[in-house]
């Protein structure tokens, strides 16, 4: 006994019922085993483009790993770069501070060694300084010129 398929299709407004016989049993083993294959070599490949896809994404996540890891490095180096200038400036702000010190202290040493009264004796007692008479001071005016020219000695 043959086995038969039924198909049902619709054209147009009717429906009509065709009969086939089924293929063989061999036919069917033979096309089965033809599907199997076939899945089988559809889902080596799928499996192949997902390794190569897992290893595209394997590689793309150590780049970006390695990237981050330059960065973190580079930010790392860079605070201790700043570190190090601001213990510099410290140092040297606390060494302008002792100069500044050094410097005030030693002018108030000048200051306090400066004595008017003995810097008049000297001048007058040993240069032979003395102050200048009525006589001597000259007083010249200037009427529109904003400068004097002298041709001789005054005397």
């Amino acid at each position: 006994m043959t086995e038969v398929k039924r198909y049902y299709f619709e054209d147009g407004n009717t429906v009509r019922v065709t009969s086939e016989p089924l293929p063989s049993r061999e036919e069917r083993e033979l096309a089965e085993k033809k599907r199997r294959r076939e899945a089988r070599r559809k889902k080596e490949r799928r499996k192949k483009a997902a390794m190569a896809q897992s290893r595209l994404h394997t590689l793309m996540l150590c780049s970006v790993a390695g990237i981050a890891c330059l960065f973190f490095m580079s930010y790392v180096y860079l605070q201790a770069e700043t570190q190090n200038t601001m213990g510099s400036i410290a140092s040297l702000e606390s060494e302008i501070s002792s100069l500044k010190a050094d410097n005030a202290a030693e002018q108030n040493r000048i200051s306090a060694s400066e004595n008017l009264s003995q810097v008049k004796d000297v001048a007058q007692n040993q240069l032979g300084m003395v102050y200048a008479g009525n006589g001597q001071i000259v007083y010249y005016t200037v009427e529109e010129s904003d400068y004097m020219t002298q041709y001789r000695d005054v005397n």
